[in-house]
């Protein structure tokens, strides 16, 4: 999943040039690997929950290392972030209380 991840999110970042070369018929392409990179991003970090703590510290630090790669890649920075986005969300879902149908189902 890892390496799946980084692929698509290397593959997203090199798809304005494929999209000025082959004109407006790749938009759904990009669409789907921007979207599929977080995705797996996604399932990465719920695959290694066992060996994560979702906490306060830990979420700061995601949030800091987030921003910096943001900053760093202002055109596709948000796939490489996309772990560090989702631990911090993970972190607040941990955090504030939930009614039980929310714990029960899945609302994703």
């Amino acid at each position: 999943m890892a390496f799946l991840w980084l692929g698509l999110s290397f593959l997203s970042s090199r798809l304005p040039e494929l999209i000025k070369a082959g004109g407006n018929s790749l938009i759904d392409v990009k669409l789907f690997i921007l979207l599929f990179s977080v995705f797996m991003a996604g399932s990465l970090l719920y695959s290694l929950k066992k060996y994560l703590r979702f906490n306060l510290f830990g979420g700061i630090i995601s949030l800091i290392v987030a921003s910096l790669i943001i900053t760093s890649f202002p055109n596709f920075g948000y796939q490489y972030a996309a772990p560090f986005i989702l631990f911090v969300v993970f972190v607040i879902a941990n955090k504030i209380p939930s009614p039980k149908w929310i714990k029960k189902n899945d609302l994703s």
